[in-house]
């Protein structure tokens, strides 16, 4: 009880198994809601610029724990203004971002580009994001399992890593839910890149408001 480093490190490994528990909690109660159906896609308005640097602001302090810069490669987004489940896209690019990061190697880098596919319809349209790291990479054999709750690389991954397991299986029955696709390429001990295509309704409000902008 007199040991103050000692008191500290028990603090910090209870913190680190109570933020573990809540989330395995959290993404099985998800994982279960998506499985019965009783995820409810919001149709609201909002800004996909806004969402994506909002959710890009939040990993970068993950990131700087360990020196790896997150890179906007480039946008081109003409209708920033949608229709669809913010909560939940923003939802799909944090697992898809973390994964990045906490997978990657210290001093590595993220890349993330966002664009639209289509802009020649008025009322609907297509926006693409890719994510690609400099980590560590998955073999061919597990490629197979990545999107299967629970599923890991390695013996001793959710010890080394932190995860669950299942931010992937959940990233993909979100993306599908909303109508889109996710892909992935990746390459053992080179890194990984994924990209998620999903289609979304034009805000009618602002639907003039064409922007144009490379980030």
């Amino acid at each position: 009880s007199d040991d103050i480093e000692k008191q500290a490190d028990c603090r910090e490994k209870i913190k680190g198994a109570s933020n573990t528990l809540l989330e395995l909690v959290n993404e099985v109660l998800d994982m279960s809601k998506l499985e019965s159906g009783e995820i409810v896609l919001e149709e609201v308005g909002f800004n996909i610029n806004k969402l994506s640097d909002a959710t890009i602001v939040m990993l970068e302090e993950l990131a700087k724990e360990r020196n790896i810069q997150i890179v906007k490669e480039g946008r081109s987004v003409t209708h920033p203004y949608l229709i669809g489940s913010p909560i939940h896209v923003k939802r799909v690019l944090m697992n898809v971002l973390s994964n990045a990061v906490k997978y990657n190697r210290d001093n590595g880098f993220v890349y993330v580009s966002c664009r639209e596919l289509d802009s020649n319809h008025s009322n609907s349209t297509v926006i693409e994001f890719t994510c690609r790291d400099t980590g560590v990479g998955m073999s061919k054999e597990f490629q197979n399992k990545i999107f299967e709750p629970f599923a890991q690389e390695h013996i001793g991954s959710r010890s080394k890593y932190g995860g669950t397991g299942l931010g992937m299986p959940i990233a993909k029955s979100l993306v599908e839910k909303m109508g889109g696709s996710i892909a992935f390429t990746s390459q053992e001990g080179v890194g990984s890149q994924f990209v998620i295509r999903i289609p979304f309704k034009v805000d009618s409000k602002h639907k003039n408001e064409r922007v144009k902008e490379s980030a």
